[in-house]
């Protein structure tokens, strides 16, 4: 069988011990770092341990319940509530499956204020030009659709995923096919998930490798039922709580001590500083999509 990817780096180069991930890349794996935006180094010892834990951990994802189960058994009845009146902004797709939780022209927009949102953050123009969910075009970017990247547009890509996946996919999200790529679930919230609320994990395509910008969204948006209820009242209501995902599988520091200049004498490069830029303004980025979503929720019921 063709080793690929550092496997492959590593036993072709038996006189060294250190292979950098460009050269895995030429050994055969995803390409993640054709572009030269990446280059970092690894001992060949520590990426077979981390690939070992990430096995492991993608198989544990494949354990988790479902969302409307965790839903139904962990509620916070206490946080966020919604007048009785209101309904849920977000749709459910009439059949729902990976890639097609949520429906609608709410859904559209928010990808649209994501979008306007991200590429506010800069790159270098090798890594794209700016951060995307998909609408800026570039060779390992952006398709130039929403929530479509070149290397992350569902199934049969190379992520077998999306850039925003919603609920379930948030929970266990889908997985590359090769070890050395993890996409880390969205922990759940403490204290439970509200009525109508909704947990997003968003990542953008200039950052898809060691979940250096993805963030976990607790989101909820809810307006008045106007079929139901003509009483006065908040027209919308939204709330929004943003977390970093999870970089490492459970038992190994990997990918952060290559972004943190760690133990394994990998080197901060440009994409992953700007993928941690992302991560931070991830709860900025959130909030003032919402606050324009609210907004435009509210003057559209009230029409």
């Amino acid at each position: 069988m063709k080793k690929h990817g550092v496997d492959g780096a590593c036993k072709k180069r038996k006189s060294s011990n250190q292979v950098t991930l460009s050269e895995a890349d030429a050994a055969g794996d995803a390409q993640e770092t054709a572009d030269g935006c990446t280059s970092l180094r690894t001992s060949c010892s520590a990426y077979q341990e981390y690939t070992s834990k990430v096995v492991a951990a993608k198989a544990e994802v494949l354990k988790l319940a479902d969302w409307g189960t965790v839903k139904a058994l962990n509620p916070a009845p206490k946080k966020w509530v919604s007048p009785q009146n209101h309904i849920d902004v977000f749709k459910a797709c009439s059949s729902p499956a990976a890639g097609k939780r949520i429906c609608g022209q709410w859904k559209d927009r928010l990808y649209e204020l994501l979008e306007e949102k991200m590429n506010t953050v800069t790159l270098p123009a090798k890594c794209g030009g700016k951060a995307t969910i998909g609408a800026v075009k570039s060779n390992l970017g952006g398709s130039g659709s929403l929530n479509c990247c070149v290397r992350a547009c569902g199934p049969g890509t190379k992520w077998n995923s999306w850039p925003v996946i919603w609920d379930q996919d948030a929970m266990t999200p889908p997985q590359h096919s090769s070890n050395r790529f993890y996409t880390s679930p969205c922990p759940l919230p403490e204290g439970g998930i509200p009525k109508d609320a909704h947990m997003l994990r968003v990542s953008t395509c200039n950052s898809l490798s060691w979940n250096v910008g993805a963030f976990c969204v607790l989101i909820k948006l809810t307006k008045k039922n106007a079929a139901i209820s003509a009483s006065q009242g908040a027209l919308v209501k939204g709330w929004v709580e943003v977390a970093q995902a999870p970089m490492d599988p459970a038992g190994t520091t990997f990918a952060r001590d290559f972004v943190n200049a760690g133990g394994t004498g990998g080197t901060a490069t440009e994409r992953l500083n700007q993928g941690l830029r992302i991560t931070r303004m991830g709860d900025t980025i959130m909030r003032e999509a919402i606050a324009t979503l609210r907004f435009e929720v509210a003057s559209g019921s009230s029409m």
